[in-house]
């Protein structure tokens, strides 16, 4: 009998403690703060999940719609961020401006699904800014991390001070030329210049009477950086190797010859890409619309202008090894490439300022 209670008493004692043990899941807690950097097409967002509820989160994110509209709602989960409990962001794109949308952050664990606190959002029309150089000349901006970018490409043929920039039209004399120069390509303004912009070469972009507008500043490495950097969160990708990730296409003008996004992106009107023999199509969803001036070389043809259309070569400023300096490609692929040259190639120009 002794016996029996001590077996008792154990099973009780550990049936007790496997209870104690036990902790009931329930849902997970979510929180969702107010949305940031809001462009004329995206904004970033950031969910923080408080609490598991007792299970691992097998995926968390947000879920978005137009406020006020009887429309099913999309959900968007964090990438490279889809478990355990902590801050999460990302960036939603492709909004339509002059519209109002929510967003709510969501997590999930085994139990379902929870949704924190909803926020509102207003998309504003249009351009996000404008910004005028020496001539008189108004370009589009937009920001995008902690910049302010031209959404066009520099056309200006003045320095900040007002002194005019050498004009070369002739190819020989552009290849051995040493001091700041431009030119249109293939020395038509109207055709080309207007809407691709100017390209300099290396001597007018590093020259101290400065290419950009007051304030601004040629495009350098980190700026590129820190922009490249802003989408890994929106697409996904989780390292810093975007040679083939698709960033190319959501920086690049939608304007592209059989673009299936039909519309004013569909057109074979200059500014416009090619057509891609890849079967890859732009989309600019951050609204940056890089443009393909093509350029003017200092090799193989010196001074011959190419690759109109297929190819937008941008200077940065900064400098590379000897003579050379820092440029970005966007190409027909999906990737930018980055690459060195010498002061005597003509490229575009993106200008940038720091935003506070």
């Amino acid at each position: 009998m002794k016996v029996k209670r001590i077996k008792w008493t154990l099973f009780c004692l550990t049936f007790c403690l496997s209870l104690v043990g036990c902790k009931d899941e329930s849902l997970p807690v979510v929180i969702t703060y107010p949305v940031e950097d809001i462009t004329s097409i995206s904004v970033a967002i950031k969910g923080y999940v408080v609490e598991d509820g007792g299970a691992p989160i097998t995926s968390r994110g947000v879920a978005w719609g137009l406020l006020g509209e009887q429309n099913d709602e999309n959900f968007l989960e964090a990438p490279f961020e889809t478990s355990g409990t902590g801050e999460f962001h990302l960036i939603l794109s492709g909004l339509i401006p002059n519209k109002t949308y929510f967003v709510k952050a969501f997590a999930t664990n085994e139990k379902g699904t929870a949704f924190g606190n909803s926020q509102s959002f207003a998309i504003p029309d249009g351009i996000q800014g404008t910004v005028t150089d020496i001539e008189g000349n108004v370009y589009a901006t937009i920001t995008l991390a902690t910049n302010e970018w031209m959404t066009e490409n520099l056309r200006t043929t003045k320095f900040r001070d007002g002194t005019e920039i050498a004009l070369v039209t002739d190819n020989s004399q552009w290849h051995s030329t040493l001091s700041p120069a431009f030119c249109w390509f293939d020395n038509a303004q109207e055709t080309y210049g207007n809407v691709y912009g100017a390209l300099y070469n290396g001597y007018a972009v590093l020259d101290n009477r400065g290419l950009c507008p007051e304030g601004w500043r040629v495009s350098t490495n980190d700026d590129w950086s820190r922009l490249i950097n802003y989408f890994y969160t929106g697409l996904g990708i989780d390292n810093n190797d975007f040679s083939n990730d698709g960033t190319g296409n959501r920086l690049k003008s939608c304007r592209q010859i059989n673009s299936p996004l039909g519309g004013n992106c569909n057109t074979d009107q200059h500014p416009r890409w090619d057509q891609n023999p890849f079967s890859f199509y732009s989309d600019d969803s951050f609204g940056f619309s890089a443009l393909p001036g093509g350029l003017r070389t200092s090799f193989e043809n010196p001074g011959a202008f190419k690759d109109i259309g297929s190819l937008g070569c941008f200077w940065t400023s900064t400098p590379s090894t000897g003579e050379k300096y820092h440029y970005k490609v966007f190409s027909e692929y999906t990737s930018i490439k980055e690459y060195s040259g010498a002061k005597n190639h003509g490229f575009s120009v993106r200008c940038v300022r720091d935003v506070e």
